[in-house]
């Protein structure tokens, strides 16, 4: 996929995507996004579900799958990142982080 923006979104975006650490998805993203071909769009994925697909895990799958809900899913995102950023992109578990007092914007 490529997006065309102007040189100063394109500046932006740059800066935010080096400093994103890890990401946080539900499982109905990552089966609508068909596991983006592999190459998860935040980098080492968590994803929040409660079927594991067997497909994807293996030695160096870029996917962690979290059963233990968005709690723990943040949390080990949180350790994987670091001092980077963590992002939660959709439209379930944003709602529900936010309200839970679980990420700060």
């Amino acid at each position: 996929m490529v997006l065309k923006v102007s040189p100063q979104s394109a500046a932006v975006i740059q800066e935010r995507l080096a400093n994103l650490g890890a990401g946080v998805w539900g499982r109905r993203t990552f089966d609508i996004a068909h596991a983006w071909g592999g190459h998860p769009p935040g980098s080492p994925a968590f994803i929040v579900t409660h079927h594991v697909p067997p497909e994807w895990v293996y030695a160096g799958s870029p996917f962690t799958f979290v059963t233990g809900g968005m709690e723990s899913a943040i949390r080990q995102a949180r350790l994987a990142a670091g001092d980077k950023d963590v992002v939660v992109c959709t439209a379930s578990l944003l709602p529900q982080c936010l309200n839970a007092g679980l990420l700060n914007c």
